[in-house]
């Protein structure tokens, strides 16, 4: 190996660390609606270095999430405090953001602090009763949907787009002629 070769492969080690670095910045990036970390919550998909660009790949949990705009605006603002002087350009997928995206770690946090995460068992996040039924079709955000624990009497939200989603009313088939 030359020194050439080897210069470029400790300059590819480096920015692979890098970019590992910055991934770990905005994976401590919290959803403003719900205090877990970006990549703990499915959000986070890439992060990648190029000519001195950091591009970041995320993937709300509702194609009409209204917090976009703030994610974009903390990871931007993480970014530029960890890594002055590089550019930084958001890219929002339109793939679908699945519950199963959320990691252990994720479920946990979301557990303690009162969520339950649509498509997992459907227990109360406090006691662990299973005795819960749907409180309504939309709560605080419309990620979330509110069920009440029997057990203990607590409420709290499940969240998903495949618990919001079903939530919503089917469409009426339309009878006979043109009204």
């Amino acid at each position: 190996m030359n020194a050439d070769q080897l210069t470029d492969e400790r300059a590819g080690r480096l920015n692979g660390r890098f970019t590992d670095r910055l991934a770990d910045v905005v994976a401590g990036v919290s959803d403003p609606e719900i205090d877990v970390g970006l990549r703990d919550l499915g959000v986070l998909r890439s992060v990648s270095l190029t000519d001195g660009r950091i591009r970041v790949h995320l993937t709300p949990t509702r194609i009409s999430c209204p917090a976009v705009g703030e994610i974009a605006r903390r990871v931007r603002s993480a970014l530029a405090e960890a890594a002055p002087g590089y550019g930084i350009e958001i890219v929002w997928e339109r793939g679908a953001w699945q519950p199963a995206a959320v990691t252990v770690a994720g479920r946990d946090a979301l557990s303690r602090g009162g969520y339950r995460v649509a498509g997992t068992a459907s227990s109360c996040p406090y006691c662990g009763s299973e005795d819960v039924e749907q409180a309504g079709r939309f709560g605080g955000a419309v990620c979330k949907v509110p069920y009440d624990c029997r057990g203990c009497g607590s409420t709290f939200d499940v969240i998903g787009t495949a618990g919001c989603t079903a939530m919503l009313p089917t469409p009426e088939p339309v009878r006979g002629g043109s009204r």
